[in-house]
């Protein structure tokens, strides 16, 4: 292998701009084998280092025929220095990487496609610091466009495939785990570009696209677990006009920034910035054009796009100028999108570059505050005239810059008489000297690169590592609570979990410290999110949970010793097809020749796509979501009623099943006077309603305590009447809507330990 390095320019070619602009460190392009490259993505790597993919060509000079196309990885120092490379295909066959990552134990992960019959599949690959290939695998015909590696330490990529958006979760053999196809309605073909895990799922964009040609930009949160859907948006000017997302990347406060491309109705185009919260929910997009008011159709597109340190944005891509030659472009904003700078990049200034195609294809922010860009450049000793650049600008930190920092945790918990070794690795952005002063409790207590702190003291204590260069201080703390008594590990280990309805999950605290004495007790709660319901559900140092009904919950994990206490809270998103089912006890007990209504609620009431199927002992009995059944006594032996109801919405399917006991008429005689033989919510009327309806139901038999409650469809209780006992026969109440939003509302007859429910609608 031979690299040829053309150029090296430093800092003095290339000064800071007066309005702030980064200034460039080191420009260097690469002609790997005297073959064109493509750098499509780059990687900052833990020890400074850089890794860099893309594709490689090469054509018959004669005929330019391609005669192969090949995935390669290149493996570099800081200073952009190749260590090793490796190439991926040969003749005949068209590899191509499109992402990289680092792995925790210092892997290289890789996706991208590999060619197959009749059309080319998602490639993954494996491979070791050193540069040997672990594995190489392929899964469905597509492209993969972005990988990243879970908290868990299963992979996740993220492409296209049959004309579906594409997620594939592998563990670290390549061993698929799950996989998900998502596609827009009314959309010819969906696709993601880039991944970012955040807390309670992992959220992809990309964009989608109708037979027309419409585009719209598409992101999804989904389970780490499954796949399954949380949310799905998307996004558009609703002009006319096309979105696509090319990246992504975390604002630090639960959103997303996304970089693309905006178009216009004469075909040109702008970058675009948009920005969303952690619910997917749109803040504000923004539009960069490079040559506005030239009547030419330009095309300007983002495809990289940082975070930097006081919240602004970095993106790059390229600009297409009026002789239709592409160069390579970054703009700065700030956190609410404004422009602070932009600058292209006249590569064809510089000798043996030529105009052309001049691209940022991807960015990468380094921990020193540098950034990166990867793309291509037109090279005229080049027979393809095609070779990868990068370009190093230096850090927007004045500040020196913690590299590394031991504990990693800035807040944690140690032990009482336990010792905790501090320590940090940080360089200064102008290379000058650094000092460190450690300080705890306002004492000094090092002025070296690591100290040793002793436990002695129960309570809160603060540890501060200050770092100056003279002019410039970096400070970190660490916020420690000392303790006698604390959860060493639990599991499940992520405090955020997807499930689907139905699912148990065993929670426990699988090693807890405490100093010698009484053993320490445990408390497990419950708390269901939407209407704030807790439940008491164990003292062992562990519990099991069945999580029947669609919602969101809070399970907390106590443990205690006199006045020392330690917990750990996980939440937990139940999703399913169904919201939730009345009755709410799965095995029921009733009179002879009762009746009672069943019935369920969508998670998605206005979805177009629902449908119901009820069965009793496995016949059809209904289609709607409601059924009113009545239950015969069958003689002795006694056997039970199989009730239950499929929910479909779409391709997403869920059960609920109730076993219906019919009590003996001679049990019923003994203790008649506490059963509810005939019962029920007669009518709502009128329904929907605007203002005020009529709730009629009835009884019959003696007196029972009466609870008439209505709810909205998270479960909060917005209309209650209580009474003590209510007389057998008919009974009405007015309810009073005025104050209530518009919307489903349910509403609920509690009698002797039994319950219906009637939905109802609120118009406006």
């Amino acid at each position: 292998m031979r690299l040829l390095l053309i150029l090296f320019l430093v800092l003095v070619m290339f000064p800071t701009i007066s309005n702030g602009q980064l200034p460039i460190d080191w420009i260097r392009n690469y002609d790997l084998d005297r073959q064109p490259q493509n750098f499509k993505d780059i990687y900052a790597l833990e020890d400074g280092g850089l890794a860099a993919c893309g594709v490689t060509h090469r054509r018959d000079g004669d005929q330019q025929i391609r005669l192969f196309q090949s995935a390669f990885v290149v493996y570099m120092d800081r200073d952009g220095d190749v260590i090793w490379q490796l190439r991926i295909g040969g003749v005949d066959t068209y590899e191509e990487f499109n992402a990289l990552i680092e792995a925790e134990n210092g892997d290289l992960i890789l996706t991208g496609q590999r060619p197959t019959y009749p059309v080319g599949s998602i490639m993954a690959v494996r491979m070791s610091a050193e540069g040997e290939l672990r594995w190489n695998r392929i899964y469905n015909t597509g492209i993969g466009n972005a990988v990243i590696e879970l908290k868990s330490g299963e992979f996740l990529i993220a492409g296209t495939s049959s004309g579906s958006a594409k997620l594939i979760c592998i563990d670290g053999n390549g061993e698929v785990i799950w996989e998900q196809s998502y596609r827009d309605e009314g959309a010819s073909s969906s696709k993601f570009y880039a991944l970012r895990e955040t807390e309670g799922g992992v959220v992809a964009a990309g964009y989608s696209f109708d037979a027309g040609g419409y585009r719209w930009i598409k992101a999804a949160k989904v389970s780490m677990q499954d796949g399954a859907t949380i949310w799905n948006r998307r996004y558009d000017d609703g002009e006319g006009s096309y979105w696509i997302c090319n990246n992504i990347t975390s604002d630090g406060e639960g959103g997303f920034a996304l970089v693309g491309q905006a178009g216009h109705g004469n075909n040109e185009t702008d970058i675009l910035l948009l920005k969303i919260n952690s619910q997917g929910e749109m803040l504000f997009s923004r539009r960069f054009d490079f040559y506005e008011g030239i009547d030419d159709e330009l095309l300007d597109s983002g495809f990289g796009i940082e975070r930097m340190h006081d919240g602004g944005y970095a993106l790059a891509g390229f600009t297409v100028n009026g002789q239709l030659t592409a160069s390579p472009v970054v703009v700065v904003t700030d956190d609410q999108g404004n422009e602070r700078w932009r600058r292209t990049y006249r590569l064809e200034e510089i000798e043996n570059y030529d105009v052309g195609n001049n691209l940022f294809l991807s960015t990468e922010r380094a921990n020193d505050g540098s950034i990166y860009l990867c793309g291509r450049c037109t090279y005229t000793l080049n027979e393809e005239g095609q070779n990868g650049l990068i370009i190093k600008l230096r850090s927007d930190f004045p500040e020196p810059q913690f590299i590394i920092h031991s504990p990693e945790d800035t807040v944690f918990t140690a032990f009482l008489n336990d010792s905790t070794e501090f320590w940090i690795s940080a360089r200064d952005n102008q290379d000058d000297d650094l000092s460190y002063l450690w300080t705890m409790l306002g004492d000094t207590i090092s002025r070296d690169t690591l100290v040793t702190v002793l436990w002695e003291e129960l309570g809160q204590q603060l540890v501060t590592c200050q770092v100056s260069d003279g002019e410039n201080v970096a400070s970190i703390r660490w916020h420690v609570t000392v303790s006698d008594l604390f959860i060493v590990s639990h599991s499940p280990d992520t405090l955020s979990l997807a499930l689907r309805r139905g699912t148990s999950q065993t929670f426990s605290l699988d090693t807890v410290r405490a100093v010698e004495g009484d053993p320490v007790q445990y408390q497990w709660t419950l708390t269901n999110l939407d209407n704030f319901e807790r439940e008491e559900t164990g003292t062992e140092a562990s519990a099991t949970i069945a999580f029947l009904r669609s919602g969101n919950y809070q399970m907390e994990g106590l443990t205690y010793r006199g006045e020392s206490s330690d917990n750990v809270i996980w939440t937990i998103a139940v999703r399913s097809a169904i919201l939730d089912f009345w009755p709410r006890e799965l095995r029921l007990s009733v009179p002879p020749d009762s009746s009672g209504e069943f019935g369920v609620i969508p998670f998605n009431p206005e979805s177009d796509s629902l449908s119901y199927r009820w069965e009793m002992d496995g016949d059809s009995v209904g289609s709607d979501s409601t059924i009113s059944l009545t239950f015969a006594w069958r003689g002795f032996p006694n056997p039970s009623y199989q009730v239950s109801v499929i929910v479909m919405d779409g391709a997403e399917g869920d059960t609920v099943g109730w076993e219906v006991t019919v009590r003996e008429p001679e049990e019923v005689g003994k203790s008649e006077s506490q059963k509810v033989e005939k019962w029920g919510i007669l009518s709502v009327s009128p329904n929907p309603f605007n203002s005020t309806t009529t709730i009629r139901y009835s009884t019959s038999g003696d007196a029972y305590p009466t609870r008439l409650t209505v709810h909205d469809l998270t479960g909060r209780t917005v209309w209650e009447r209580v009474g003590a006992k209510v007389i057998a026969g008919e009974h009405s109440y007015i309810l009073n809507g005025a104050d209530l939003p518009a919307g489903v509302y349910l509403v609920r007859l509690d009698i002797a330990g039994s319950q219906v429910i009637r939905k109802v609608v609120l118009l406006r």
